[in-house]
């Protein structure tokens, strides 16, 4: 079973995507704070990383620039999720940082989100 690293500081969110992608047959970690991730990254192989672009009072970049740092969290593709427009944030912007995907989230699906996992999981 294919695992999906959640980072998400919005509860509600968090459960709305953790049971959408259990539905979706995949087994689903959800933290609110990036500085978790490598406690679970650590102890799990992990297939997909879903992360908020903004967390309480910061970005996720710093914790995915760390990820590229590693040999064995770099090839960990990325989705990020966010409600902020701007064209500085898009998957060929943010590629670097291993992102393979920007969802808005103000018009995000259930559907949709299932749909860009399963694109990035194969």
């Amino acid at each position: 079973m294919k695992h999906i690293l959640i980072i998400e500081d919005d509860k509600w969110l968090a459960d709305s995507y953790r049971s959408t992608l259990e539905a979706g047959g995949y087994h689903v970690t959800a933290i609110q704070y990036a500085e978790a991730a490598f406690g679970i990254l650590g102890s799990k192989p992990t297939d997909l990383i879903l992360a908020d672009m903004l967390l309480n009072t910061n970005t996720v970049l710093p914790l995915l620039h760390e990820l590229q740092t590693y040999e064995d969290t770099q090839k960990i593709p990325v989705i990020v999720c966010t409600s902020l427009d701007s064209p500085d944030i898009d998957a060929k912007t943010l590629h670097y940082y291993g992102v393979v995907a920007v969802l808005n989230k103000t018009i995000l699906t259930p559907e949709q989100l299932l749909i860009s996992v399963q694109e990035m999981i194969l």
